[in-house]
């Protein structure tokens, strides 16, 4: 049995406790089944999530970028967005616009 003011009955010692950041969520990235410490926290605001239930455009920018351990800090709209830049729906993390997209 648990010692009193233990939540847990049994030790787990399989599996160690891993230090985490305090408020950084998990995420799960499922190419390379590892998991990373955070996203671009522009992520779900982002017109690009909006494109890709459209179908205009695939999953590769969420994964190159916005979902990325880094690479996402390199994303144009990511960087603009925290200088307080304005910038069109239609530039992608690259930096490039898309006219296919400004049509929407």
């Amino acid at each position: 049995m648990s010692e009193a003011g233990d939540s847990h009955p049994v030790p787990n010692t399989q599996y160690p406790a891993i230090p985490l950041k305090t408020g950084s969520p998990l995420r799960f990235d499922r190419h390379r089944a590892t998991r990373y410490e955070m996203a671009c926290k522009w992520y779900h605001m982002c017109p690009l999530r909006r494109f890709e239930r459209q179908g205009l455009i695939d999953e590769h920018w969420a994964l190159t970028y916005c979902k990325s351990d880094r690479h996402w800090k390199a994303c144009r709209r990511y960087q603009l967005e925290e200088a307080g830049i304005p910038h069109a729906d239609n530039l992608l993390p690259d930096g490039r616009t898309s006219d296919r997209l400004a049509a929407c």
